[in-house]
Order: structure tokens, then C-alpha cells, then sequence
């Protein structure tokens, strides 16, 4: 069974970056993660999305 949310450690790795990386992303809003408690998760779902905007603009940008 797959996993719904990824700590910051595994989304980092899913999206092979580093963990200051993904909390720069965070930061910026590129990303979205949800607390519960005192533990920070990103959504496998959210994680999936962002790859996809990234393939997105590099296949525009390549277009042009």
C-alpha cells in the first residue's frame, strides 16, 4: 500500500532534492505540506503535481 503522506526527508527524496531544497519550496508556496501536531507532512498527491508542472513548463518552454 502506498503511502498518502511523505515526511520532508521522503518527498525530498521522491523528488530526488535535498531536504533544504524542499523547505525552500515550502517557503515559497511551490509546495504545500499539512501539521499534524508537530509533524510536517507533504501529500504524495501535492509531491506528484509539482513534477508534473515542472515536465509541463520544460515541455513549453521547449515549444517555444
Amino acid at each position: 500500500m502506498e503511502q498518502i503522506l511523505l515526511t520532508i526527508p521522503a518527498a525530498a527524496s521522491r523528488l530526488s532534492l535535498g531536504r533544504s531544497k524542499l523547505y525552500e519550496l515550502l517557503t515559497a508556496n511551490e509546495l504545500h505540506a499539512v501539521r499534524i501536531g508537530r509533524a510536517v507532512r507533504v501529500s504524495t498527491a501535492e509531491v506528484d503535481a509539482y513534477a508534473a508542472r515542472l515536465l509541463a513548463e520544460a515541455t513549453a518552454d521547449a515549444v517555444r
